[in-house]
């Protein structure tokens, strides 16, 4: 192999290991956030029920 092969290959290789590097950050990033928009949804589940059971009730009051 001459230089300039060994030099691309160099390149080539530094490429993919960046290419790796930054898929697996991406994936860190993707699983944290998307743990945390399991815990936002839940809360707002819980909270819009919540919400829910209230107004019935005031409206069931009003009603009667």
């Amino acid at each position: 192999m001459n230089d300039t092969q060994k030099m691309l290959q160099a390149i080539i290789n530094g490429q993919s290991t960046f290419r790796q590097e930054v898929l697996g950050k991406i994936d860190k990033l993707d699983k944290k956030l998307s743990e945390r928009i399991d815990r936002v949804d839940e809360k707002l589940s819980g909270r819009i029920d919540s919400l829910d059971k209230k107004l019935t009730g005031r409206i069931d009051a009003i009603g009667k």
